[in-house]
């Protein structure tokens, strides 16, 4: 675990020593770091009975999430009475010393006050423990380890060198999941044994990478979750790139199991062939079952499918995941009755007989009077 300078003096938890002795009911816990592990140890110990502080950046909680998902899992924290301590403007952090005396954590913080705790948990992310002098520039004849990370430097087939290769939270600039530390596993072992390198079965596809923040609710996000970064990364005018959302409270599975109002499905879409296709490159879910949710987005993301093809899939019903199926066939039929050809001719007759049809009843209507009526008695 990273931990700052003014915190190595004090006797600190990390997620690998804090439930070896969990926080008691009442303890003031105090949580550097808002990120995941931040978010889920924060949560968990509020839960389980401690008065906890989330002390956090800038950007508040779960800052590398879409702002919609951080205002429903702050208001998740506020309802669970945990505190959260945001740093005066202009700087990254709340606490500017932090010492330790009597059992008592007193934090001094830019704003001049002093906060005291009971634990102090640090959760401001990790970084690799690699010895230098095994991965000298020397020993390799090229810069191994990456001076700001401290993790190895790698290629698409996750090699560093001839015959060398890593995997794991050792390597750098790569998501620390366990997850993508698994399939990271697969690819160095199976690029290591056996001939032949591919992008489809030998390298690890960063951008298309799911996550999860295991809160209450959960959040979770794979591929391209936001219109910038489908701008940037696709070189596309802005025009291209479309945002589709559904509250899964509206969800009938959902609603039995009295999903969190505020839930949602989100989904990024690339606009083809003049709007008549959309193809998913990601999307955004929280509520009680986003983790399972963005299994299937993460399929449909990473085989480039668009949503009329989501939409023929079949979906069984009541379920969560009948949601997406709900949303791709909105977004389909949309599509059709507005940019296909049949589509433009279908919606056009269909307007003008609807047309007609309301200017016969407004005739209709206009000549009956009053006194025309005839009343059977």
């Amino acid at each position: 675990p990273l931990v700052l300078d003014i915190y190595k003096n004090v006797p600190y938890d990390t997620n690998e020593t804090i439930f070896e002795n969990p926080p008691v009911s009442g303890a003031r816990l105090a949580v550097i770091g808002a990120g995941p592990i931040g978010c889920e140890l924060a949560q968990a110990c509020a839960k389980l009975g401690a008065e906890v502080s989330v002390l956090v950046g800038s950007r508040g909680l779960l800052p590398k999430e879409r702002a919609e998902a951080r205002e429903i899992i702050t208001r998740a924290f506020i309802d669970d009475n945990i505190k959260i301590l945001e740093p005066p403007k202009g700087s990254r952090s709340l606490a500017k010393t932090a010492t330790y005396e009597s059992n008592i954590f007193q934090l001094q913080t830019f704003h001049g006050s002093i906060l005291e705790f009971d634990r102090l948990l640090i959760a401001v992310g990790r970084k690799s423990v690699i010895p230098p002098t095994l991965f000298s520039d020397e020993a390799f004849g090229a810069t191994i380890l990456d001076a700001k990370s401290g993790g190895i430097i790698v290629n698409k087939f996750l090699s560093f060198a001839a015959n060398a290769y890593a995997a794991g939270d050792c390597i750098a600039n790569v998501p620390q999941f366990t997850h993508v530390a698994g399939q990271q596993g697969y690819i160095a072992a199976r690029n290591a044994l056996l001939p032949g390198n591919d992008d489809a079965t030998a390298t690890l596809d960063i951008l298309r990478m799911p996550r999860v923040t295991y809160t209450d609710p959960e959040v979770g996000s794979v591929g391209i979750a936001d219109v910038e970064t489908a701008v940037k990364v696709l070189n596309v005018p802005i025009e291209q790139i479309e945002i589709i959302s559904y509250k899964t409270s509206h969800n009938d599975r959902a609603l039995c199991e009295r999903e969190d109002p505020d839930a949602f499905v989100e989904l990024v879409l690339l606009i083809l062939s003049n709007g008549k296709t959309a193809r998913i490159l990601g999307g955004t879910v929280i509520g009680s079952r986003a983790g399972e949710l963005l299994c299937e987005i993460a399929l449909i993301a990473q085989n480039k499918l668009s949503t009329l093809q989501v939409a023929k899939s079949l979906h069984p019903y009541p379920t969560h995941a009948f949601v997406l199926q709900v949303m791709c066939a909105d977004d389909a039929y949309r599509r059709f009755f507005h940019f296909s050809f049949f589509g433009k001719r279908f919606r056009a007759k269909f307007l003008s007989i609807s047309s007609a049809s309301k200017k016969n009843k407004h005739e209709i209507v206009s000549s009956t009077s009053p006194s025309s009526k005839v009343v059977d008695k």
